[in-house]
């Protein structure tokens, strides 16, 4: 794998890494319902625009209540306007039955060619808790693990926060390498984290923390580049140019970063903004967050928790997929 080497570097002493937190909202969209008007593109409505590029429309849709269409803003469109009613008309139909008290917001594109989306892509929710909440996050400053790690120990921890301000967090081991008493002071660390602004009804609130204690004086495997080019960063994913993908980057406040965090193995790997919280980026970081990098299990195993930095350009990515 071009580049994707990992160098050594000095040990750190025991410490836990945070990761910000995972919204558990995407779980409603398993109840969204179409009922409105079926989505008829013309086979001239499939051609490249002036660009030789798939005209789209991406459209973030607000849901305040289980029986009502959701209010639409159109991010971004190089669709014609008479597609872009077409596909307004469409989503009027939308609703989720099952949405409970508070508003759920998510982007959506259709993209117009015959390999990519005309029908309309996966929903991504985009809303999750208030950043306020999000803030209030609070955790031990102590890792509580006073054993000798091994050269590295290693655990993946899933919290879930429900309830008011005094809930304890539903605490899984989502992965680990460490024994049993690792383990169980991981688990222990984890129920003392605390959201003191939660209040009873909020959404629940799913946060991912990589713990990590390695030996003083030992070295631990990292990768020999932090920061790369998104060009560089696909290719080292294996599986980056196995389907069709189109991203128009122009639209999404370019340029700017992402932070890709290794978690394969143990769950789907990280995708976060450095800085800022754009809708409209929403859709490429859900499609980082699937790749997989192909390392070697015994590697994955040495590197899992260690981040890249992928600068993300101005212009379009435009893949055209194995079969291209």
């Amino acid at each position: 794998m071009r580049g994707f080497i990992v160098a050594l570097a000095g040990s750190l002493c025991a410490l836990a890494l945070a990761q910000p937190p995972l919204p558990d909202e995407r779980k409603t969209l398993a109840c969204l319902v179409k009922g409105g008007p079926a989505l008829q593109i013309e086979d001239a409505g499939l051609q490249p625009d002036a660009r030789g590029l798939p005209a789209y429309v991406r459209l973030r849709l607000l849901f305040e209540r289980a029986d009502r269409p959701p209010v639409v803003e159109v991010l971004a469109s190089t669709a014609s306007a008479g597609i872009r009613d077409v596909v307004l008309a469409h989503v009027t139909g939308y609703r989720l039955p099952c949405l409970e008290t508070r508003p759920l917001a998510a982007v959506q594109e259709f993209q117009f060619a015959p390999d990519l989306m005309p029908q309309g892509g996966p929903l991504q929710v985009v809303s999750g808790p208030a950043t306020a909440d999000r803030k209030c996050l609070t955790y031990p400053k102590e890792l509580g693990y006073t054993a000798e790690p091994r050269v590295l120990d290693r655990a993946l921890l899933a919290l879930t926060f429900s309830g008011d301000a005094t809930a304890k967090p539903e605490v899984v081991v989502l992965g680990t390498n460490g024994d049993a008493s690792f383990v169980k002071a991981m688990l222990k660390n984890g129920k003392e984290w605390g959201q003191p602004c939660r209040k009873a009804g909020d959404w629940p609130l799913r946060e991912e923390a990589i713990y990590l204690a390695r030996m003083a004086g030992t070295h631990y495997a990292q990768f020999k580049k932090k920061r790369v080019s998104l060009s560089e960063f696909l290719g080292y994913m294996k599986d980056a140019s196995a389907a069709r993908v189109f991203f128009d980057l122009d639209t999404m406040q370019c340029p700017f970063a992402l932070r890709w965090t290794l978690h394969e193995s143990w769950g789907r790997n990280r995708v976060l903004e450095a800085e800022g919280d754009n809708p409209n980026r929403a859709l490429l970081v859900e499609w980082m967050r699937g790749l997989h990098s192909g390392l070697q299990p015994d590697m994955m195993n040495r590197l899992i928790g260690e981040s890249l930095l992928v600068d993300v350009p101005c212009g379009q990515l435009d893949l055209k997929g194995e079969a291209g």
